[in-house]
C-alpha cells in the first residue's frame, strides 16, 4: 500500500513510499515509516510524526546513508 502525505510545505514528493504507521493514542500522534527511491538522492528511509493536535508533520529519523 502506498501512501502519500502532503502539507503545505510539500513533506513528501510522489517518490515517498509509506511502508509502515503506528498510532500513538496517548499522544495523538502518528508515526509513518517511509522509503524514498527517488534519483536525486539515491534511497534513504525516514520516519516521520504528524501531530493531530498541531496537524503538523515532523522528521523523527532519517537513514543518513544513500545508495
Amino acid at each position: 500500500m502506498s501512501v502519500e502525505l502532503t502539507t503545505s510545505t510539500n513533506v513528501l514528493s510522489s517518490d515517498h513510499k509509506c511502508i509502515g504507521t503506528y498510532e500513538d493514542k496517548p499522544t495523538n500522534c502518528i508515526y509513518y515509516f517511509t522509503e524514498y527511491s527517488g534519483s536525486l538522492r539515491g534511497k534513504y528511509h525516514s520516519i516521520l510524526e504528524y501531530n493531530l493536535n498541531t496537524n503538523s508533520i515532523s522528521t523523527v529519523y532519517q537513514d543518513g546513508r544513500m545508495s
